[in-house]
């Protein structure tokens, strides 16, 4: 009986036997596969046979026989043929492990479903495959979520998500598609565009209306650029052109027309808001060979323009490099200076015109560099002020100041005042009311022995931050002086608008009125004007007697300038003023 039993046990089972064996098991599991997305199918490599469940005809619509490995090919969507083929001839090529390939079948002429079809192959004894068994299962929704996240991502990516244009990184991609380096007369340009002083249009409309500029901003340059452009945006207020040129003249016809967009374009309906933008330009292959290359040198090429007045184009030189590296050097300087207070003030007698009698000065930063010597503020202010440490830096000339007032005072029983030049960032910022206030306490000083300067060009990046600033500085006793009169274009708005006490006339007047005539009627209107207001009129910049006999006859109020005296450290002004 034991020896029957394992006889039985040990018959081997022949390949038809085999066949009708897995056949019966594929019915039998048909039951149990109804309730899920799974198909069994069954592949015969001997005669070529190809079966499948009735639950796999959820997946594929055909006849449940197919007759070879072509029948199946042509179930294949197209993208996935190639890939689908090679991994089942690489698996029974092998022979070894769980066989498992994810792929599109075809379920109607117009609809294909994603299956992950798995399955083990089985050998005679010989090692001769002789059919592979498994399952299909159905996961189209997993895949169509996964693609649609996987979209979501490549958009997040490459796509910046206010204006949809291409970002950075997409650009990157794009130039590297796009240019050949072995192509020697293909000519590429980066123009890498910011918007000038653009935190103030946020702050003046909010950053909500901000971005409805940005998005119309994008819009219209895609309508006005022509197709040798690839727009893309970089930050907040930054935008990247590619262009490819012929001819270095098409550079700046190109550079021309889109500065005109900005100049001539209003980008926020209901509001009349100004907007300007800078470039910088580099060129393949003459300035770099790759994209983040070219980027480098435009950026170079942008910050000059920048410091060169803004509203204009500019095409990298190498010089450039050296100014930027300078510029750097200078922040280092700058911030050593800072905490060793290095800086020193020099101050320019102020004095009344009739009596020529001393009544104030104007406070003027120094810096004695141990390196460079002297070095002039119209090379390190324009630093501070880029990089922000001209908050820093005001707050020394503030302290100063105020110290040296109430030194004065003490000294000669005598009040004089003192007028300070502020800049952009220090009229809004929002601690700088009670700055000012705590030093009035620290000091014997009265709120009105202080002159605050803002000039026009300063007023044309900001004047809705500066006028709330103003109106609180001058509720707490604080003087308003607008300086540099006559540079701007809004003067007479200003005069009206703004809370001032004090106008100084630009040193530009007090050049003419030796050689201009007319020049002397405009000073007079303008002296005369200021009296009509209730305001004070300063000229700085009086370098003879002829400047002052005429300034004397036209009634201006205060002068200043060499013709009195220079700018002085404290230690020289002492004899000076006794």
């Amino acid at each position: 009986m034991i020896n029957n039993r394992k006889t039985k046990i040990n018959k081997k089972a022949s390949p038809q036997e085999k066949d009708t064996s897995i056949s019966n098991i594929i019915e039998r599991n048909q039951f149990i596969l109804e309730g899920t997305n799974d198909g069994i199918w069954d592949w015969n490599l001997q005669n070529g046979e190809y079966f499948f469940s009735s639950k796999e005809e959820t997946v594929s619509q055909p006849s449940r026989k197919i007759d070879s490995l072509e029948g199946w090919k042509n179930l294949l969507h197209p993208e996935d043929k190639v890939k689908a083929v090679n991994i089942l001839e690489d698996y029974l090529v092998k022979k070894v492990g769980i066989y498992q390939n994810i792929y599109r079948i075809k379920k109607s002429d117009k609809e294909y479903r994603w299956v992950l079809s798995r399955g083990r192959i089985q050998m005679d004894q010989s090692g001769k495959p002789l059919r592979i068994a498994g399952l299909h299962i159905d996961i189209t929704e997993e895949m169509e979520s996964k693609n649609k996240m996987n979209q979501q991502l490549y958009q997040l990516a490459y796509y910046d998500p206010l204006t949809d244009l291409p970002n950075k990184a997409k650009l990157n991609v794009e130039f590297e598609a796009m240019y050949d380096l072995n192509k020697s007369d293909q000519k590429v340009a980066i123009f890498y565009i910011d918007l000038d002083n653009f935190r103030y249009i946020n702050n003046l409309v909010g950053y909500e209306l901000g971005n409805e500029v940005i998005k119309n901003i994008s819009k219209k340059l895609k309508e006005k650029l022509n197709k040798k452009f690839v727009l893309g945006r970089d930050s907040e207020e930054e935008f990247i052109l590619l262009l490819f040129y012929d001819h270095e003249r098409d550079l700046y016809k190109e550079a021309n027309e889109v500065l005109k967009i900005f100049r001539y374009n209003q980008f926020l309906t209901g509001h009349q808001i100004c907007i300007t933008a800078s470039i910088g330009i580099a060129l393949c292959p003459e300035h770099a060979p790759t994209f983040n290359g070219l980027l480098e040198y435009a950026d170079t090429a942008l910050y000059y323009a920048k410091i060169k007045g803004k509203n204009q184009f500019r095409i990298y030189q190498e010089s450039m490099r050296e100014f930027a590296y300078k510029e750097t050097s200078y922040m280092h300087d700058i911030n050593e200076a800072l905490q060793t207070e290095a800086f020193c003030m020099y101050y320019q007698p102020i004095l009344e015109t009739v009596k020529e009698e001393l009544v104030g000065f104007e406070a003027l930063i120094r810096w004695n560099d141990a390196q460079r010597g002297f070095i002039s503020p119209c090379e390190f202010i324009p630093i501070a002020e880029k990089t922000g440490q001209i908050l820093q830096l005001e707050k020394q000339i503030f302290e100063a100041v105020f110290k040296q007032v109430e030194h004065w005072k003490k000294q000669t029983n005598k009040r004089f005042f003192v007028s300070i030049n502020l800049s952009p960032k220090g009229l809004i910022n929002k601690g700088l009311v009670s700055f000012l206030e705590a030093l009035v306490k620290k000091y014997y000083v009265e709120p009105s022995d202080i002159i605050l300067e803002i000039t026009e060009t300063t007023l044309l990046e900001g004047i809705e931050e500066t006028l709330a600033v103003f109106d609180l500085l001058k509720q707490k006793g604080f003087i308003i002086a607008l300086d540099d009169f006559g540079t701007g274009y809004s003067s007479l708005n200003y005069l009206k608008e703004l809370p001032i006490s004090k106008l100084k006339l630009d040193k530009s007047f007090i050049d003419s009125l030796l050689v201009s005539e007319k020049d002397q009627y405009i000073t007079e209107s303008i002296i005369e004007l200021c009296h009509r207001m209730n305001l004070k009129v300063v000229a700085e910049g009086v370098e003879c007697e002829e400047q002052r006999d005429i300034l004397l006859k036209l009634n201006c109020d205060l002068m200043q300038g060499y013709f009195y005296c220079k700018p002085k450290p404290v230690a020289e002004l002492g004899s000076w003023i006794k």
